[in-house]
């Protein structure tokens, strides 16, 4: 995992929201998406596990997270509870790409491994790890 603080800021927490909305977001990584790549045309997927995940549930209205939703809802659980979600080597892998100055595609956005030196934001090739998981959310209006 690359960490390049000069693009990650500006790629995605400086995004402009439209409106404000209510938003789920579980406190677990979608299970069965971990050791997965994020998208791949004929091999399993973590894509391939939502949509089995939605299928199975009932209910079409999860979406992949983005990272400042999630890191936002990670914080705001702390600051409720005192709990640490997506501690230890827990990353969830987020819907935002994060691109250099060329626009060229560094990598897709994860958000995680939450300890007592802060939440972290980094991207990753998409290479299928062990500790990197799917964040979902669930728009609720």
């Amino acid at each position: 995992m690359n960490v390049n603080t000069n693009y990650r800021k500006s790629a995605v927490y400086n995004q402009a929201t439209s409106k404000g909305e209510w938003l789920l977001v579980p406190t677990v990584l979608l299970p069965q998406s971990f050791e997965l790549p994020y998208e791949h045309a004929t091999a399993n997927s973590q894509l391939k596990v939502l949509a089995s995940f939605k299928e199975q549930a009932g209910c079409a209205d999860y979406e992949v997270a983005g990272a400042r939703e999630l890191a936002i809802a990670i914080g705001m659980n702390f600051v409720r509870s005192g709990e640490r979600l997506y501690k230890d080597l827990n990353w969830g892998y987020c819907k935002d790409v994060i691109y250099d100055s060329n626009s060229v595609v560094l990598g897709r956005a994860a958000v995680g491994h939450f300890s007592s030196h802060g939440l972290r934001l980094h991207y990753d090739e998409g290479g299928p790890l062990s500790w990197i998981g799917l964040a979902l959310f669930r728009k609720l209006l």
